[in-house]
């Protein structure tokens, strides 16, 4: 499946001040979708096949909703990574347990210290769209090659079942002969 640009969706999650309003303006260039979310659980549910990244403040980790995300990457196929870029506070001391595990839990993440560029979250976003791209290509191929070997084995059970009439048909020649 390739993503064109009606598919590609990126989803925002920062509920603090102006932050997601921001962070759509700084987007504007990509020429995608942006959908900005309320909280985790609705960031959560708007997790599918069209979302190609989600952003992510450090801050909106930590909630009880976090168990549900959770949850979600967890029962994802093998071959998925979803992309989170992950917009953190610059911590002059060390980060809380709970945030190290959440940010742990997300997998594929990128973590950026704020305050940031708009080229530098332009940039990561962009890769992480790229890189759902890929995933979506690699499966598709995997796909392809899946069918291919269904076909594969289909002939050679045809072949073999005609041999063995041919065997069989062969036989019988001999014995009537």
């Amino acid at each position: 499946m390739k993503l064109d640009k009606d598919k590609r969706l990126v989803l925002i999650l920062a509920p603090r001040g102006r932050d997601a309003a921001v962070i759509e303006q700084v987007l504007a260039p990509l020429e995608t979708r942006i959908r900005c979310c309320a909280n985790l659980a609705q960031l959560t549910e708007n997790l599918g096949e069209e979302a190609t990244a989600a952003i992510l403040t450090e801050e909106s980790l930590q909630h009880e909703a976090l168990r549900s995300l959770q949850a979600w990457i967890e029962n994802q196929p093998p071959w998925f990574d979803f992309p989170f870029v992950v917009l953190a506070n610059r911590q002059v001391g060390r980060r809380s347990p709970e945030a190290v595990q959440a940010l742990a839990s997300l997998g594929n993440d990128l973590l950026l210290e704020r305050p940031l560029s708009a080229d530098t979250l332009l940039k990561a976003v962009s890769s992480a769209m790229r890189s759902r791209r890929r995933q979506y290509e690699g499966r598709r191929q995997l796909q392809q090659y899946e069918a291919i070997g269904q076909d594969n084995r289909r002939l050679y059970e045809s072949e073999r079942q005609s041999r063995a009439e041919a065997e069989a048909a062969n036989r019988a020649k001999d014995e009537f002969l």
